[in-house]
């Protein structure tokens, strides 16, 4: 767990996110009386640089060669080995 909150679960939409080996994405949709999985490949998103240094960081991540580089390759375990 990376941030536990201030409310338990409770009746709403929420995210799910699992940073890992890959990156896992997926919304909780409340439909009034359970919640609902709906799975995403948000993880493969693009990595949209907000700052000087974070366009540093995907120049790195991007190579010479100039690959795509998404979230899942920021925060992922490779990701997270690459920049270490």
């Amino acid at each position: 767990v990376l941030q536990e909150g201030s409310r338990p679960w409770g009746h709403g939409s929420m995210a799910v996110v699992a940073p890992g080996t890959g990156l896992g994405e997926a919304g909780l949709i409340w439909d009034g009386e359970r919640h609902h999985v709906a799975p995403s490949e948000g993880g493969h998103a693009d990595f949209a640089a907000a700052s000087p240094l974070e366009d540093e960081l995907r120049a790195y991540l991007a190579g010479p060669g100039g690959e795509h580089v998404s979230w899942e390759r920021v925060i992922s375990g490779p990701g997270l080995a690459a920049i270490a």
